[in-house]
């Protein structure tokens, strides 16, 4: 059967479960990561390391969650 002009293709549904589930455990990976860069150099300041050191802390933080980022934008 075809389709006529007059109807409008039909589009499957963009808010699916699965698409639900991927934006929460996106969402929830990036909350974590933020939370992760603004408590542990506070932690580490009054542990007494310095500010270079709190720097490198941030720095390393970040290059080690870079691979990570990626498969989740992926999904």
């Amino acid at each position: 059967m075809q389709q006529s002009f007059l109807e409008k293709p039909s589009k499957p549904p963009l808010w699916t479960k699965n698409f639900i589930l991927i934006c929460i455990t996106t969402f929830m990976f990036w909350a974590a990561s933020h939370m992760v860069m603004l408590v542990l150099p506070k932690y580490a300041l009054s542990l007494g390391a310095d500010a270079r050191f709190i720097g490198l802390i941030n720095g390393g933080i970040s290059e080690y969650s870079r691979p990570l980022h990626r498969p989740v934008l992926l999904l």
